[in-house]
């Protein structure tokens, strides 16, 4: 997605929660450090994905011997072939 559709998405969300929760988003526009805020989120959500791993697979990524960022790599070049 390009910074344009990027931007015009997230205004999307913020204008649907602003109709939901009017002092919610009130409270949004108090925060002075939203990209901290963005980074903890992605922290949080990728801790999600991490916990569905099994216990050897996590045993292996504290090991080092599983790096996540290269399998990472590794889906990316597959799907692209499978494309």
């Amino acid at each position: 997605m390009d910074t344009d559709a990027i931007r015009a998405a997230t205004k999307d969300t913020l204008l649907g929660f602003g109709r939901m929760n009017g002092s919610g988003l009130a409270g949004l526009l108090e925060v002075a450090d939203g990209q901290r805020t963005a980074r903890l989120e992605i922290e949080r959500h990728t801790t999600g994905i991490i916990e569905t791993f099994d216990d050897d697979a996590r045993h292996a990524v504290v090991a080092g011997t599983h790096d996540v960022r290269a399998l990472l790599g590794e889906f990316d070049a597959d799907r692209a072939r499978q494309s």
